[in-house]
């Protein structure tokens, strides 16, 4: 069973610091929207086990391979990505926001999310793509020797998303991958911030923290004493308590279940309107979490696009621009899109 505590960071980084134009507020919201949508397939999927991951980072990935979808497949991905309800272009809006998010990190966190494509060489793509990625979402283009080369290409984006993540994501590609691709869009987040009221580490002890009704373990638990927001809330059935950062531009929001066994029934009340709504306008005990966490959604592309839109026969992403470049795509086994985090 999962630990009774949810974290929720990254999840609401576009609600807390981005409040200034009406259309990043709506992206944010359909961003929110699909995120909890994503979570909800995550804790099926993750069952017994936690789940840490960042939506903002598979928006962003999914908007790129957006970008470049047709027929179909744009339709089906407008609506799960909730961007078929905005009457606007969402692709400037990306822009507005992630460069609001890297321009945040002023010493006093450290906040940056940096995008690349990687293509098969002798593939080329259109123009206007090429074009869109790199000016929306400020991400280069290289070419590497996918078929002739797994093993260094797999190790070169490996390098690359290590180094952006600070080391903490390692061997994220596996040459067998590789092989079946001929491109490969990256998107990869890095956080690092000090909170404004620090646990003192002489205050971490060991302290009972119940995994189920009826067992027990015990766990290195921060404690102090701040004045801090915090809510009960009878809907959730939860306590809310809002953990800032230094520069009061980002927070953590820790949601701990009533009950001893109230994790399902929160997770199943949860989404973007009722955690939005519920979050607070003593003395604080949290128990240590990992930094950083890696999971594998290679298995689980589809989230929840309908059949159509990743069927390998019928999945028309109109990138490429030459008639070697279709070649490279037929000669390649036609597998759906595949998302790495």
């Amino acid at each position: 069973m999962r630990n009774q505590l949810l974290f929720l960071g990254v999840v609401l980084l576009l609600v807390s610091t981005i409040t200034s134009s009406y259309r990043v507020w709506r992206l944010a919201q359909a961003n929110g929207h699909f995120a909890f949508c994503l979570y909800n397939k995550l804790i099926q999927w993750e069952d017994g086990h936690n789940a840490f991951f960042s939506p903002i980072s598979v928006s962003t990935a999914l908007a790129m391979t957006y970008a470049g979808a047709r027929g179909q497949t744009a339709f089906e991905m407008s609506q799960v990505l909730g961007f078929s309800s905005l009457k606007f272009n969402v692709h400037p809006i990306f822009r507005a926001t992630l460069g609001s998010l890297n321009a945040g990190s002023d010493g006093q966190y450290k906040l940056t999310l940096a995008n690349g494509v990687f293509l098969t060489e002798g593939l080329s793509v259109r123009l206007s793509f090429k074009r869109l990625i790199s000016k929306f979402y400020s991400a280069g283009f290289e070419e590497l020797d996918f078929a002739g080369d797994p093993q260094g290409t797999a190790d070169y984006i490996n390098q690359w998303v290590e180094d952006r993540t600070n080391g903490k994501i390692k061997d994220i590609v596996s040459p067998d991958l590789i092989q079946q691709s001929v491109m490969a869009l990256a998107n990869a987040i890095y956080f690092k911030g000090f909170w404004k009221c620090p646990f003192n580490t002489l205050d971490t002890r060991p302290a009972p923290f119940k995994v189920s009704r009826n067992q027990e373990v015990s766990v290195n638990t921060m404690i102090q004493t701040a004045r801090l927001r915090y809510s009960m809330n009878r809907r959730l059935c939860c306590q809310i308590v809002e953990l800032p950062y230094e520069g009061d531009r980002l927070a953590m929001y820790i949601l701990l279940p009533t009950e001893t066994d109230g994790l399902a029934a929160l997770e199943s009340k949860l989404t973007f309107q009722s955690l939005t709504s519920a979050l607070p306008v003593s003395r604080t005990l949290s128990s240590r979490h990992p930094s950083s966490s890696q999971m594998n959604l290679v298995s689980h592309s589809a989230v929840a696009l309908t059949s159509a839109a990743w069927h390998k026969e019928t999945c028309p992403y109109q990138l490429c621009s030459t008639r070697r470049s279709s070649q490279l795509m037929r000669k390649v086994p036609k597998q759906p899109p595949r998302l790495l985090y």
